[in-house]
């Protein structure tokens, strides 16, 4: 009795081993090493990002921003003072790589363009829409704005 609780042990053990080392060979698959180095050119996740927009109406990458130096499973970037309080050590899973292409695309955090009037003139500029509601079928729409346009 004893040699079979012995067995059964020495069974389970097995099982155990051929289990971790299953679950590290398909967790090699799904993981690629980072090959992020200094100089290269990424867009950074802006979740975390702290703005004073709603995630749901910024945009989701900023960038691209140059690698200054990649520590472990961080890499430091050179942002713009206009980022504030975001600290320049991101984790490589907040970034991806600037492909070439993008570049047509132009950058993400870039003001648009503004938009016309019904007669053809731009009448004032508008710094950010504060809240917009439909009220008895009355689209009404708060916005905080800058003064009138003098060019």
């Amino acid at each position: 009795m004893a040699r079979k609780v012995l067995h059964r042990h020495q069974a389970a053990a097995d099982h155990m081993t051929a289990v971790q080392v299953r679950l590290g060979q398909m967790l090699a698959k799904r993981v690629t090493p980072a090959c992020i180095k200094a100089g290269d050119l990424v867009w950074m996740d802006s979740k975390h990002t702290p703005n004073d927009v709603p995630n749901k109406l910024s945009a989701q990458w900023f960038g691209p921003f140059q690698v200054l130096e990649v520590q472990g499973a961080q890499a430091i970037l050179d942002l713009r003072p206009s980022f504030g309080k975001t600290h320049k050590r991101i984790n490589m899973s907040r970034l991806k790589f600037f492909e070439g292409w993008d570049a047509e695309l132009g950058e993400s955090d870039t003001a648009p363009e503004p938009l016309l009037g019904h007669d053809g003139v731009i009448h004032y500029k508008i710094k950010r829409i504060c809240n917009v509601r439909t009220h008895k079928k009355v689209r009404e729409l708060w916005v905080e704005w800058q003064g009138y346009d003098q060019s």
